[in-house]
């Protein structure tokens, strides 16, 4: 009866894995994944190339924030193109800054510029922050 016992649950192993990896099961517990239909389903993560799933449970605390910096990465350059067609409408062009070093006085900032003169239609050659650009388009 043990040799049987052994072979019940390295059959169950073997099972789990190819859950795991068909991506029905989360890659860390075997839990098995909800319906793609389900609210649940939405809080799970996929895995480098997306053939593995992982639970909320099993999501490491790095991947729970890079996760997040990934979507507000994603929101900020959402705004950017808005903001960057609100300007066009305008007849304006807004320019961003193309410094990488952090600690650059201009870094992360943006200008408005009227493109038929390639001027600063702000009236001023200071940067500003997306909620300034956000106001000056809407105050224009």
């Amino acid at each position: 009866m043990g040799g049987q016992s052994r072979s019940w649950k390295r059959d169950g192993i073997r099972a789990a894995t190819q859950r795991s990896r068909d991506g029905r099961a989360c890659a860390r517990c075997l839990r098995e994944v909800p319906a793609q239909d389900s609210d649940e389903f939405l809080e799970w993560e996929a895995l480098g190339d997306g053939t593995q799933v992982v639970c909320p449970d099993c999501l490491k605390p790095q991947e729970q924030q890079a996760i997040d910096e990934d979507a507000m990465a994603m929101a900020a350059k959402v705004r950017e193109n808005r903001l960057r067609r609100m300007a066009e409408r305008q007849g304006y062009r807004l320019r961003k800054s193309r410094r990488r070093d952090v600690r650059a006085v201009d870094y992360g900032l943006y200008w408005i510029v009227d493109p038929s003169n390639n001027t600063f239609a702000t009236g001023h050659d200071t940067g500003m922050d997306l909620d300034d650009v956000e106001q000056w388009l809407i105050r224009s």
